[in-house]
């Protein structure tokens, strides 16, 4: 950042405008401002900041008591340059107040203005953005920037000299290094709980998964690959016990076949009649649809002959109705044609006449318009010659009054004159009555704040028993929020071991079922062969021919396999209803112990209620799908019950520790509150007793400084001056008004003759053309009268055109007319014509055809129409009727091919009941080992699939927790770092380190590379002597220049730390130090030493009154104080 220009207008000692050229002012790289104690010099710093942040550091509240008393509006304006990779950019920051009370000021006008080759331009125009603009350019707030432009007086060597654990604190004070500490630790805090929740959360899962690691996945593929073995070896025997079941049971099949084959050719004989009486009707339905076109075209020309023959009658009427009405449009066609004839050429004659009388009538209108406008400006004219006439004499009577009050006023002003001796006594007496005021005024603000401390105090300490009272209530709730986890853990643990149990159920009745399925297919056997046993005949299995006790088939009752189907899905679900419910469980166990509770304390109650739950168990005699499906819903439902309960409580837990946290920061918070509040409140007390001294002092002084003036009168005396000052000043300002009031008055009397002098002649001229314009006017409407009369031109025009346009229309009407009608008498003529044709035509057709179905009745079995109508048949019917026919056919046909076809098959071949029961028995026994051998390696697959899956998740959770617990220990790791101030004691050593080195490089410029400037292992400078063969020192062994050498070097290292802060260089600062205090050959080291900065590219600006220093520098700014006369401080340049 580098300083262009500074304006400024009553601030403090400055009333009128003062403008500072920084341009001019920076060449050299060394400046001076002096001036006397009380000056100014410093308000132009304030000035400065004023205009960048809108307040002053060291003024009460920012802005109270900076504006000069005799003022009652502020004026800044700060022009300045940044320099960047993209160029320099310029920006102006203008400021405005006006005076609220005597001691506050408002903010009235502020823009941050952007300089640019086109123009200005205002970025912002309120306060607050303004200040953010500054802030965002700039990259520094207001205490960075005075810390790092202003190096005030008597701070030069504070920072050398002290103690380390000091030093520290002041470097984390200045670079802001608080957010290393605390709010560090509290950020490493909540990510430590973070990482330990999220680890007990992968454990709780991890447990749920049950035995999910790679032995329990190892086991369960071998017992795959030896069910595989076994189911193999079971399938290929079922496989060939299939394979000769299956050429048996063709035989037996095709016995049974031939039985079934033979028994339907006996049925379909015994309809043979029926089907020959629909053969014969399908005969003579055939010969009617045959018959059926010719009886229906006979009837059809028979009616189109009569259709058409009434056609014709009704043509003959409309044809001479046709040619009667031609007749009549040829009449009135030749009558509009005579009519046209007679009335045309008159028509034509007065529209000639007409169209002549509507172009004169158009001139005469524009000759009236021309009149009329000539009038309007004779009398416009005449109106302004009088007003000017009137305005003549009231010029020409303010001129005399004008001249009069001058004089008054000058004689009025003689007597408001005030002494300068006065004037300086009454000034500075109402200085000191506004510090009194002021400090009367801190003294009650003080009050009230002590006021406002203490009630602060008591509300503080208010919320404090509050919170303390609310996290009394938090533990209520947390005891019957634990209460409410370890009733939904035990309920959770009771259904676990109901599932358990139904699963051992649901094997054992799956058990029983094959048992009886077993003892079903033996039954099976018995009836078959029973129902094979014949009275007389030997049975297959005992040989007896008596069969006294047959096997009953009514009172069995049957089972099928797919009730042992049913039973895998509901195992299925049983096993997942297990899983989900055991990580329900410790996924309760989990919250629990996240509310610091030990879960071992509810371990044996767990325990109890389960044995309770396995004792409590009973098996059923009979397998039921709806009881289990009934059961096992009624559990399902009981999970999602239990599921919802984990997911309230584990809301409610987030919520119980959130809002645990919250008030533990609230008491922490409130606590620290507290204890801030009670120190700000004593320091308070302390200030007021201070503002009470000095108050007190102030008034004390009052009397000696003005003896013949009371307090209580001096701002009346003062006021009644500034009144006489204020009229004074409103007569000067009146006299130096009347001067140009009173010429311009005289010119204007001038011109309002001039005026009037041309308006004269204007009139002359408009009254000739007037005159012969009505001549004109006349002449028209005499010649108008005689053609028209007084009707309009146009209207008589547009009715004469419309009267030839309507003969015209009439004749064209006729001749449409005429034309229409010609054209419909030989329409009509020529269809009655094609109607003639179409009915002898008809007549022909219908003999035809009566004749060709005569011919054809007589040659078929039918007699009449009425019986081929009758024995035709529908379509629907006829198909029916055949397809019955056909069918009938085709099946006698197929059985008697089909018996042929198995007796082929069977080629002399015969199988025995008993050798059928026998196959039957070998095959169901293959059968069911096969199942068994499926069923136990679906068992291992499902088994298999349960561990994969678990397993799969089980690796995903191993390797978050691995990663979880490495973090675990990094942030442990950190927080050990970070415990207590530690590190941030070594980022402010590490900036201490940063600092020292850039002062040491200055110092060693500054002293011509002898000295150097080192931090000991105990956070100490040291000074190093490089001349003397490098031996360090401590910095109290140095002279008073060479002391004040090391503490300017390290001074400047710190603004420039500070400067990196914002965006761009700050390439100047000020240097506010008391250097009437040294002694000549010191003073010429410092000055030489500072003339020698100018090589960093940094400007120094030196406050001070120091001749010597004055007259070495050769830039200088000499600000002149205030006069006693009113007039306020000046600032001039001085070169050398």
């Amino acid at each position: 950042m580098k300083p262009i220009t500074l304006k400024l207008s009553g601030l403090q000692s400055y009333r009128e405008v003062q403008q500072i050229d920084f341009e001019d002012l920076t060449q050299m790289g060394l400046f001076g401002i002096f001036g006397p104690t009380g000056s100014g010099k410093s308000t132009l710093l304030d000035a400065i900041t004023l205009a960048l942040y809108g307040k002053v550091e060291r003024a009460i509240n920012g802005t109270q008591g900076i504006m000069n008393h005799s003022e009652d509006s502020l004026f800044v304006s700060f022009t300045f340059e940044l320099n960047s990779s993209a160029g320099p950019e310029q920006y102006r920051v203008e400021r405005r107040f006006k005076r609220s009370n005597e001691l506050s000021i408002s903010n009235t006008i502020s823009r941050f203005i952007e300089i640019t080759p086109e123009g200005d331009q205002v970025v912002a125009d309120k306060l607050v953005e303004v200040t953010r603009c500054v802030e965002d350019k700039l990259g520094l707030k207001m205490d960075d920037f005075t810390r790092a432009v202003v190096l005030p007086q008597g701070k030069f060597a504070e920072f050398l000299s002290l103690k380390g654990t000091e030093r520290r604190q002041m470097l984390q004070r200045l670079f802001h290094l608080e957010q290393y500490g605390d709010q560090l630790g509290q950020k490493l805090s909540r990510r430590v709980k973070e990482n330990e929740s999220s680890l007990k959360t992968i454990e709780a899962e991890q447990q749920g998964l049950g035995n999910a690691g790679r032995e329990a996945l190892d086991e369960v593929k071998k017992q795959l690959e030896q069910s595989v073995v076994y189911a193999d070896i079971s399938r290929r025997k079922f496989n060939e016990m299939t394979l000769q079941s299956q050429q048996l049971s063709k035989v037996w099949e095709w016995q049974i076949e031939r039985n079934h084959s033979q028994a339907q050719l006996k049925e379909l004989t015994s309809v043979e009649g029926e089907i020959i009486s629909l053969e014969d009707r399908l005969t003579k339905a055939k010969v009617a649809q045959q018959l059926m076109p010719l009886l229906t075209q006979w009837q059809e020309s028979k009616r189109e002959y009569e259709i058409r023959t009434t056609k014709f009658n009704e043509l003959q009427l409309r044809a001479k109705g046709s040619e009667e009405s031609a007749l009549r449009a040829i009449q009135t066609d030749d009558a509009a044609q005579v009519k046209l004839s007679n009335e045309e050429p008159k028509l034509r004659i007065r529209q000639d006449q007409l169209e002549q009388a509507v172009k004169l009538q158009q001139e005469r209108d524009a000759l009236r318009s021309e009149c009329r406008e000539i009038d309007k400006k004779r009398v416009e004219t005449t109106t302004l010659h009088s007003d000017l006439q009137a305005m003549l004499a009231k010029e020409q009577e303010l001129l005399i009054k004008g001249q009069k009050r001058q004089t008054e006023l000058q004689t009025t002003l003689k007597k408001l004159e005030v002494r300068s001796q006065d004037r300086d006594i009454l000034g500075r007496a109402v200085q000191r009555r506004q510090l009194i005021h002021s400090y009367e005024e801190q003294e009650q603000t003080i009050i009230k704040e002590c006021l406002v401390q203490e009630r602060k105090l008591a509300e503080v300490s208010s919320r404090l028993v509050e919170v303390q009272q609310g996290q009394t209530e938090l533990h209520e709730m947390n005891m019957s929020f634990i209460d409410n986890i370890s009733s939904l853990i035990t309920n959770l643990s009771e259904q676990d071991n109901g599932v358990k149990q139904a699963i051992l159920r649901l094997e054992v009745e799956e058990e029983q079922l094959r048992q009886q399925l077993k003892r079903q297919e033996s039954q099976a056997l018995a009836l078959t062969l029973a129902a094979q046993l014949e009275e007389g005949h030997p049975c297959p299995v005992c040989g007896s021919d008596q069969h006294p006790h047959p096997v009953d088939n009514r009172s069995a009752e049957w089972i099928g396999l797919a009730q042992t189907d049913a039973i895998r899905p509901l195992h299925s679900r049983m096993r997942e209803l297990g899983f989900t419910l055991r990580q329900l469980a410790h996924e309760g166990k989990t919250i629990l112990e996240s509310v610091i509770i030990e879960p071992a304390i509810y371990q044996e109650s767990l325990v109890a209620a389960a044995v309770e739950a396995i004792d409590n168990v009973t098996i059923p005699l009979s397998f039921s799908v709806e009881n289990w499906e009934s059961q096992l819903n009624q559990l399902e439902e009981e999970t999602a019950v239990s599921s919802n309960a984990i997911t309230t409580l584990r809301q409610e837990t987030v919520k119980w520790k959130q809002r645990s946290d919250k008030l533990q920061q609230l008491h922490l918070k409130f606590t620290a509150e507290a204890e801030a509040q009670r120190s700000f409140y004593e320091q308070t007390k302390s200030k007021l007793e201070q503002v009470t001294a000095e108050l007190a002092k102030l008034q004390q002084t009052w009397n000696h400084d003005f003896p013949e003036l009371p307090m209580a009168e001096s701002e009346l005396r003062f006021k009644a001056m500034q009144e006489k000052d204020k009229e004074a000043d409103a007569i000067k300002e009146r006299l130096e008004v009347s001067i140009p009031f009173i010429d311009s008055k005289t010119t204007s009397v001038q011109s309002i003759e001039q005026q009037m002098r041309e308006l004269d002649k204007s009139l002359i001229q408009l009254n000739t053309q007037w005159q012969g314009k009505m001549e004109q006017l006349h002449e028209q409407d005499q010649k108008l009268l005689s053609w028209i009369g007084e009707g309009s031109a146009k209207d008589l025009l547009l009715e004469c055109r419309q009267q030839l346009q309507s003969l015209q229309l009439a004749v064209d009407h006729s001749k449409q007319l005429r034309h229409t009608a010609e054209e419909a008498k030989h329409e009509a003529m020529k269809l009655l014509v094609m109607a003639q044709q179409a009915v002898e035509s008809a007549a022909e057709h219908s003999e035809a055809s009566s004749i060709r179905w005569l011919q054809q009745l007589e040659a078929s079995p039918l007699s009449t129409p009425e019986d081929v109508e009758r024995c035709c048949l529908q379509s629907e019917e006829e198909v029916r009727y055949a397809e019955q026919v056909r069918r009938h056919r085709e099946q006698e046909q197929e059985i008697v091919m089909k018996l042929r076809h198995i007796e082929d098959k069977l080629a002399g071949a015969s199988l025995t009941e008993e050798e059928w029961n026998e196959s039957s028995r070998l095959l169901d026994e293959s059968r069911n080992a096969d199942e068994q051998a499926v069923q136990a390696r679906a068992r291992a697959e499902r088994d298999l699939e349960d561990v994969e899956h678990r397993h799969g998740r089980w690796k995903q959770l191993e390797e978050m927790r691995v990663e979880k617990r490495a973090k675990g220990e990094q942030l442990s790791k950190l927080q050990s770092c970070l415990r207590g101030n530690a590190f941030v004691e070594y980022i402010a050593e590490e900036q201490l380190m940063q600092v020292s080195q850039d002062a040491s490089q200055r110092l060693r410029f500054l002293t011509r590379q002898r000295y150097s400037l080192e931090v000991d292992s105990g956070g100490g400078f040291v000074i190093r002597d490089d001349t003397n063969g490098g031996i360090r020192r401590p910095v109290s062994t140095l002279s008073g220049g060479e002391t004040f050498l090391t503490s300017l070097s390290l001074a400047l290292a710190l603004s420039a730390q500070i400067q990196l802060r914002g965006q761009y260089p700050l390439q100047f600062f000020f240097l506010d130090e008391g250097f009437g205090t040294l002694d000549p050959e010191l003073l010429e080291m410092v000055i030489t030493s500072l003339e020698r900065l100018h090589s960093d590219h940094l400007s120094v600006g030196i406050i001070s009154h120091v001749p010597e220093l004055r007259a070495r520098l050769p830039r200088k700014l000499v600000v002149l104080p205030a006069e006693h006369a009113g007039g306020g401080s000046r600032i001039i340049k001085e070169n050398m």
